[in-house]
């Protein structure tokens, strides 16, 4: 860029720092805030907040901390998206209890930060801590969780054989208008099946299709698939059946499996 002489602005080396930071490259990140510094730019929140969530995605616990001391010392006053950058960052890296230790000594908890440590839960597969937490925010604020975080949570609880709280989550997310869609639902009943777990994932169809949606071929021959590895010849015959009863044609893949 210098040899094409552009003028770069806090804007192009915040977008630098970023970049270095995605690909792990920290040293050279601080290079180029050393830059900044030299062509006498003050960096602003947005290049502290790419710098912290680099930081914490490395894994750089104290670093980060450091960081927010230098940045009041700079009269740059982290706000709710640097503390969450940090908290997910720190989750990302596999520091799950340096997560929580800073989410505790935030002074303020606001519902965003709650809602990164539930993310950062998901992240971590600590699937009762998010489904706790996703509990009080879903009480408190319907928007601060978003649906595909929900649905992670939701695949987890059921592979790892907790079908009372994915109901729970399940019935939850209907409350709120968070209603997954067919392909979630699919990637769900396939997870089940594959796990042999044939109760839940006819649960599953049995509310997908209660919601209104309609299941095509492939979720007909995944649930039967399921059914024949787990030695259930007549369910799987009546889905057979059935879906040739609701008009859906069966396909080779559908002749193979039955």
């Amino acid at each position: 860029m210098k040899g094409k002489r552009m003028v770069l602005d806090i804007v192009h080396y915040t977008t630098l720092i970023n970049g270095y930071c995605l690909w792990g490259d920290i040293y050279n990140a601080l290079d180029v805030l050393e830059q900044i510094k030299k062509r006498g730019f003050q960096p602003d929140i947005v290049t502290y907040n790419v710098l912290a969530h680099g930081y914490s995605q490395a894994g750089l616990v104290n670093e980060a901390h450091e960081l927010l001391r230098h940045m009041d010392a700079c009269g740059v006053k982290p706000n709710v998206v640097t503390h969450n950058l940090i908290i997910e960052g720190l989750c990302i890296s596999g520091k799950l209890k340096e997560a929580e230790v800073f989410f505790s000594g935030l002074q303020e908890k606001r519902r965003q930060n709650k809602a990164a440590m539930f993310r950062g839960y998901c992240r971590a597969n600590h699937s009762r801590k998010a489904f706790k937490l996703f509990m009080e925010l879903a009480e408190a604020e319907k928007k601060s969780v978003k649906k595909n975080s929900c649905f992670k949570l939701l695949a987890n609880l059921f592979v790892e054989g907790d079908d009372v709280m994915a109901r729970k989550l399940l019935n939850k997310m209907l409350d709120l208008d968070m209603e997954p869609t067919g392909m979630m639902y699919s990637i769900l009943m396939a997870a089940l099946c594959k796990a042999g777990d044939m109760i839940n994932a006819q649960w599953l169809f049995d509310r997908s299709v209660e919601k209104g949606s309609t299941p095509d071929v492939a979720t007909y021959t995944l649930m039967m698939d399921g059914y024949f590895h787990a030695n259930r010849l007549r369910e799987g015959l009546d889905l057979f059946h059935e879906m040739k009863n609701r008009g859906v044609e069966p396909d080779v893949i559908a002749y193979t499996v039955t």
